[in-house]
């Protein structure tokens, strides 16, 4: 992703266009579109500065706040559809979040076990070793 331009080349451009410069003209004169200049000049005209917002989206997900209800689930079935985990979290009263919000929830509770080789989730009938317990339950769930 680009970086964003100087905040000294903004407040240039922004002030030539004050002074009577079009936008156009600003934004061949400093090398930067004319798109670009023009939302500068926007951007000053609504906030009073150029400063340019964070990129980028917010960390977390919507669902950090249902963590502990879908560990919760997990733990209590493994093998647990998204559609299953989806139920669950409306009847405790989620904001009806899609499937797609849940894979990666899923997919945190039900991480490779290191010491079988595969998901903790399934496991061959007849094998005599313990269950793994997903990457992450153990510390959170006592």
């Amino acid at each position: 992703m680009a970086r964003a331009y100087d905040r000294d080349l903004r407040v240039r451009v922004v002030e030539a266009i004050e002074a009577g410069a079009t936008g156009e003209a600003a934004a061949e004169r400093f090398g930067i579109g004319k798109s670009t200049a023009g939302a500068w000049a926007r951007l000053k005209r609504a906030t009073g500065d150029v400063t340019p917002g964070k990129q980028g989206q917010p960390a977390g997900s919507k669902l950090d706040v249902h963590a502990d209800f879908i560990l919760a689930l997990v733990e209590a079935q493994a093998d647990l559809t998204l559609a299953e985990i989806g139920s669950g979290t409306r009847h405790a009263g989620s904001a009806g979040n899609g499937l797609a919000c849940l894979r990666p929830a899923r997919d945190h509770a039900q991480k490779a076990c290191p010491r079988k080789g595969g998901k903790g989730a399934r496991q061959r009938a007849g094998t005599g070793g313990r269950r793994c317990r997903p990457a992450g339950l153990a510390r959170r769930v006592k």
